[in-house]
């Protein structure tokens, strides 16, 4: 049995049977959303502790998740989807347009062919690291800006910067053990005035 079919129950309302049932997962809860049949009020909903579903319903519940950001283009991988979502929010709020998967070295262009690199990190109290993912070949100049998007745990936008490619090779060099320059969004390079914070662009 999935866990759409176990928890996918009638709730009742009044005398008027609540039809469509959605769910988000949400970390430590899973919210289910009631709504009657013949409309879309939300007429009331039940919080279901993550930790009381069994390993096979935390995996179904993940796939059918990221099956939804899939349908939605929001992400579009079966990855981790942090690295979907970010590309995704930050060319919808910057007027940007993806590029393609299999385009090397960059992940978004504008209009007058700016090229950007778009890294992220969700930071949480048991991992504050603000590193991000390696970035290689950097020395071909694939990209023009990197956009560097810091999430808190549940997924908000905390700081987001604008860094030009060539303050990337200022402060980080090489590491050969990685084949890559490895970007840790703290200390000196954010004092830098080359680098623009634009954490604005995402508050809703």
């Amino acid at each position: 049995m999935s866990i759409c079919t176990k928890y996918n129950k009638y709730f009742q309302v009044g005398q008027i049977k609540a039809g469509f049932c959605s769910f988000v997962a949400n970390f430590n809860q899973l919210f289910f959303a009631c709504y009657l049949g013949v409309g879309s009020q939300v007429q009331g909903g039940i919080i279901l502790n993550l930790g009381d579903l069994k390993p096979i319903e935390l995996l179904q519940l993940q796939a059918n998740a990221t099956a939804e950001l899939k349908r939605r283009e929001i992400v579009r991988t079966n990855n981790n989807p942090l690295g979907d979502y970010a590309e995704w929010l930050v060319a919808n709020m910057m007027g940007l347009k993806l590029a393609e998967n299999s385009k090397a070295g960059y992940d978004a262009i504008s209009d007058a062919g700016v090229t950007f690199q778009i890294k992220a990190r969700r930071v949480t109290p048991e991992n504050p690291s603000r590193q991000l993912s390696a970035i290689r070949n950097y020395a071909e100049k694939d990209f023009d800006w990197l956009i560097a998007v810091i999430f808190n745990k549940d997924f908000n936008v905390i700081n987001a910067y604008l860094v030009p490619h060539e303050a990337i090779g200022d402060y980080y060099p090489h590491r050969n053990h990685v084949n890559a320059r490895v970007v840790v969004m703290s200390g000196a390079i954010l004092q830098d005035k080359r680098v623009m914070e634009i954490t604005e662009k995402f508050e809703s």
